[in-house]
């Protein structure tokens, strides 16, 4: 498992203090996507795209509350392979999941029209509700300053 510290001297993260905003704003734009990416009459792209949104910017939280900071043209790939070094080992497969969806993302972004079917897009939206609840028990457990309604000690 890469370190953030090693993805530090490879420049691909900066470090970066975080502050109860910052984390708010960012999860008020996960609560947003979200919303969107439950709307049925948006297409399935939208959809996706939306959920997408919602998991990136989870994995944002986790990185910024872990002092770092993604950089450089990669870092939404770079934002998602720090999963496991930010919240733990366990999150290597839905980094990799992550992953893959992100490619589908840059396709349905620039590329194509009709590209996630409807099962793919229920399957983020899914992992991107779960995933929520997983990061903001990471957050409350371990970084409480963080933490919207969390302790201020």
């Amino acid at each position: 498992m890469t370190t953030l510290k090693q993805l530090e001297s490879s420049r691909l993260v900066r470090p970066h203090k975080s502050s109860l905003s910052e984390i708010e704003t960012l999860l008020a734009v996960v609560e947003r996507n979200l919303s969107d990416a439950a709307v049925s009459q948006l297409s399935d792209d939208g959809r996706f795209y939306m959920a997408y949104s919602a998991a990136f910017q989870l994995s944002t939280i986790a990185l910024l509350a872990s002092g770092f900071q993604a950089h450089g043209d990669d870092h939404h790939k770079v934002t998602f392979s720090t999963l496991p070094a930010t919240i733990g080992s366990h999150m290597t497969f839905l980094a990799d999941y992550f992953e893959r969806c992100r490619r589908k993302r840059n396709n349905i972004q620039y590329d194509q029209v009709n590209v996630a079917t409807k099962s793919e897009t229920e399957e983020l939206y899914k992992e991107s509700l779960e995933f929520r609840t997983a990061v903001l028990d990471w957050l409350s457990n371990n970084h409480p300053k963080l933490t919207p309604g969390g302790k201020a000690s």
